[in-house]
């Protein structure tokens, strides 16, 4: 489970800087789910699906998990890792990745308040 930590006004990250985390955070788990789909049907295998992570997905992913630390989300170590190779363990870590960044994604907008 993610977690988020209150911040002193002064060092809450910026509304622009939430929303396009949260915009970049929603967009790869919606690719990230296309491209689980099209693994669990056979229409995209495991070593192609790897290789399209590891070079469009996993910079996406780093650059989010970096961002994140600024939210104090502390589990975001799987958004560096590159996908495995074997469509079994491929399928259990973008399932893994979906629920990190769903979970991240409502942390942030449910418990981060700009200063007024």
């Amino acid at each position: 489970m993610t977690k988020i930590m209150s911040f002193a006004a002064e060092q809450m990250p910026s509304l622009e800087d939430t929303h396009q985390l949260l915009v970049t955070a929603n967009t790869l788990r919606g690719n990230l789910q296309r491209e689980l789909v099209q693994l669990q049907s056979r229409s995209r295998f495991a070593p192609e699906l790897k290789q399209v992570y590891d070079s469009v997905y996993l910079p996406i992913a780093s650059s989010l998990a970096a961002r994140l630390k600024a939210f104090d989300i502390v589990d975001s170590k799987i958004l560096y890792e590159p996908l495995a190779g074997e469509a079994e363990f491929a399928e259990a870590q973008l399932r893994l990745l979906l629920k990190f960044l769903y979970n991240a994604v409502v942390e942030i907008a449910n418990n981060w308040s700009p200063a007024i």
